[in-house]
């Protein structure tokens, strides 16, 4: 039998009190990472906080990361994590939404990104085009999401004072609606193994991505 899954995050994201001049917000899966001053509390990613002076800068393909690209899809290759033997799933997909917000002379700028992690996907079936399709749809999936992001952020037509407050509850609300959504794709497509339901999830998926602007 063919089983996967999508292994996702939560962002928790905080703003620091005004600061001058330029504030970009890295949005990245740190389990257990700590504030200064504030209790540890492991179970709980947070948002990595930076100054910079530059427009938020693309997230670049690495041997942890793999953007996600329309000409460019999935191999088995790309999953190099060891397989976890317990686990009755055949293949494990990580992938998440890479958020960074940048402000600069209050001129608020975002870039959104899916990103594909190989150091954390698996596969225990590697000859299955099946379940590769599965997993691709996964990143596809989490490429709408992206899409989707962003375009909620330029409409909500933000200030760099006015994300203080308002950019949690955006962020927030668009990875529940993301991992909603994931998590309905496996249990419709029964994790690839309806066929027919898997089929139409590829084809919706591949829909929307071709009517969503980039």
């Amino acid at each position: 039998m063919e089983h996967s899954r999508i292994f996702t995050d939560f962002v928790a994201v905080k703003l620091l009190p005004r600061l001058p001049a330029v504030l970009l917000l890295a949005f990245c899966i740190i389990p257990g990472a700590v504030w200064a001053g504030e209790p540890s509390v492991p179970s709980a990613p947070t948002a990595a906080v930076a100054l910079a002076e530059a427009m938020p800068a693309p997230v670049a393909d690495t041997d942890s990361t793999i953007v996600w690209k329309a000409n460019q899809r999935l191999t088995w290759d790309d999953f190099r994590a060891r397989p976890a033997e317990t686990d009755p799933l055949h293949a494990l997909t990580s992938s998440d939404l890479d958020v960074q917000i940048s402000c600069t002379n209050d001129q608020f700028r975002i870039a959104v990104q899916a990103v594909f992690r190989p150091l954390e996907s698996w596969s225990k079936n590697r000859e299955s085009e099946r379940l590769l399709r599965h997993e691709q749809t996964h990143f596809d999936l989490t490429e709408v999401h992206a899409r989707l992001l962003r375009q909620v952020l330029l409409r909500a037509n933000l200030t760099c004072e006015m994300a203080r407050t308002a950019l949690k509850p955006i962020v927030d609300a668009a990875f529940k609606r993301w991992q909603d959504e994931q998590d309905r794709y496996d249990q419709e497509a029964n994790h690839g193994l309806d066929h027919p339901a898997q089929a139409r999830w590829e084809a919706d998926v591949a829909e929307r991505l071709q009517k969503l602007p980039k």
